[in-house]
């Protein structure tokens, strides 16, 4: 059983919109700052996957659709190994426990980029 949030809840830590306002400020030199101040606002909700998400974009420490798309191609691999009856692990339940986990993990590191649509 995974012990990370539940695929269905996941939710982007920005709108699409956001990111297209956020994104050409940030190559700037001081931007994060401004950017990250923004999001710290006093009165507004704390945000802190959307804080997450703006720390970490761009970063070296930071992710990108690469890692997210490497996570599902994971996936991909053991789920055709759970479903090939020839496969050791065929029907193995730990092994849909890890299906599912590399899927959250891709969810959750999709939810903190901006959409892929805006990255160049």
């Amino acid at each position: 059983m995974t012990n990370g949030p539940d695929v269905e809840h996941t939710r982007p830590a920005l709108a699409p919109e956001e990111w297209a306002d956020i994104l050409p400020e940030l190559p700037i030199a001081g931007k994060y700052s401004d950017v990250l101040y923004g999001l710290v606002s006093p009165g507004l909700p704390l945000r802190p996957d959307a804080i997450a998400g703006v720390a970490l974009y761009g970063q070296p420490g930071g992710f990108t659709w690469a890692d997210v798309d490497r996570c599902r191609r994971m996936a991909e691999a053991l789920q055709s190994e759970l479903d090939d009856p020839n496969s050791e692990r065929y029907d193995d339940g730990a092994l849909f426990d890890e299906i599912r986990e590399w899927q959250s993990l891709a969810d959750r590191l999709a939810a903190l980029l901006p959409p892929r649509e805006l990255v160049k």
